[in-house]
């Protein structure tokens, strides 16, 4: 706070980390809408599927 003199420049700095992570997030994972949930089943071993 002294070195920018501005008593809310800290929320200044969490707002950009913000954008910067939710651009990352979005641009990171694909969507999975619309896949089945037991795909890639078959490569679990016999053992782990229990």
């Amino acid at each position: 706070m002294s070195a920018s003199g501005s008593a809310i420049a800290p929320a200044f700095y969490m707002v950009a980390i913000a954008v910067v992570s939710l651009v990352v997030v979005l641009t990171s994972f694909k969507e999975t809408r619309g896949l089945r949930l037991d795909r890639g089943v078959e490569s679990v071993a016999p053992a782990a599927r229990g």
